[in-house]
């Protein structure tokens, strides 16, 4: 990816853990996180994302796109990529973000920010400790569950719903001070096939150790 785009994910994932510059990549390219200033409250929430950061035995390949067609927001695609480790090329799942669709979100100020900032963790929770379905009707929360610990630890925007369906319509109400906030987005191709929808069926362990 590129600098830019490396340095606004690494705002994002600042913005996540509540911290000024808590996360960075190191000389082989691998996200990493110092949480030594976090609270308690958020060292708990943030466990899986700062499991997957840190993991030595799981990994995923992070690639950062601008108005990719084919992409909205963000996905999780099992066992889709590699990673060197050690000197050797390893299996790895591939997490994709698209920053130009921040632009296709509207609503409450704080709202669209919160999510935003949320949505790495948000597919990192998808495939870490277990692999999670996005729910296709309204009421669960999917991968937002880990996201909701986070976000409430912040005194940010929870999301109360999510629902994505097949041609990627998103309906995220988030709520505020008994107030609900609504982002929306317009609806895209679907880009996952139905063959990678069974095969990435049930609870799966699968790769996070995160490569940008």
């Amino acid at each position: 990816m590129s600098d830019e785009d490396r340095e606004e994910l690494l705002k994002r994932i600042n913005a996540t853990y509540g911290c000024k510059g808590c996360s960075s990549v190191d000389k082989k390219g691998y996200l990493q996180v110092d949480t030594s200033g976090l609270s308690k409250q958020m060292l708990a929430a943030t466990d899986y994302l700062t499991g997957a950061i840190n993991s030595t035995s799981f990994f995923a390949r992070v690639q950062v796109s601008n108005n990719d067609a084919t992409l909205a927001f963000g996905e999780t695609r099992l066992g889709a990529s590699s990673v060197e480790w050690n000197g050797t090329r390893v299996n790895a799942s591939l997490i994709r973000l698209d920053f130009g669709d921040d632009r296709w979100i509207g609503g409450d100020s704080t709202a669209k920010q919160t999510f935003l900032n949320t949505v790495f963790a948000h597919e990192v929770a998808h495939v870490f400790p277990t692999f999670l379905r996005d729910p296709t009707k309204m009421g669960p929360t999917g991968g937002c569950g880990y996201c909701q610990q986070i976000t409430d630890v912040l005194e940010e925007p929870r999301r109360t719903g999510y629902m994505s369906g097949s041609r990627w319509a998103y309906l995220l109400p988030f709520e505020r001070r008994r107030q609900e906030r609504a982002v929306e987005r317009e609806s895209r191709p679907d880009p996952m096939d139905e063959e990678e929808r069974r095969r990435t069926g049930g609870e799966l362990r699968c790769p996070a150790g995160l490569w940008l």
